[in-house]
């Protein structure tokens, strides 16, 4: 009898020592999972962050890297301009309507090398991402 109650006993303490270790498991599991949504939260709120920065005023626009060179390797990179240039202390838009002639008038020259270009809204070095031009 005391040899039955003893092998019943281990068996319990076997059983409850294979749950234990699935419960640790489990456990680990979850605290890499919520790590790792912690992770995301962080990531999205600095890309929001970077978006509202680089295109955050109304008068900038956005645009992939291929739309200036097709070519490139990069041409997922999407890139943020400026649609206004200065004139004196003035911002004007790139683009107006000019109400004596009743046209367009394109401000931007293709003879100056200041096209508007704001940054890459990719992840990196702020320092190095600013420097790479077009894609």
């Amino acid at each position: 009898m005391s040899l039955m109650l003893m092998v019943l006993l281990t068996i319990l303490a076997v059983g409850l020592l294979g749950l234990s270790t699935i419960e640790l498991r489990k456990s680990g599991h979850e605290t890499a999972r919520m790590r790792a949504q912690a992770n995301a939260r962080l990531a999205l709120s600095l890309a929001i962050g970077r978006l509202q920065e680089t295109a955050g005023p109304d008068q900038r626009v956005t645009a992939r890297a291929d739309i200036k060179d097709s070519s490139g390797q990069n041409g997922r990179w999407v890139g943020v301009w400026r649609s206004t240039r200065k004139q004196g202390d003035v911002d004007l838009p790139a683009i107006r309507w000019d109400e004596r002639e009743s046209v367009l008038v394109d401000a931007r020259s293709t003879a100056s090398s200041d096209d508007g270009f704001e940054g890459w809204l990719i992840s990196g070095d702020d320092d190095v991402t600013r420097l790479v031009r077009f894609a």
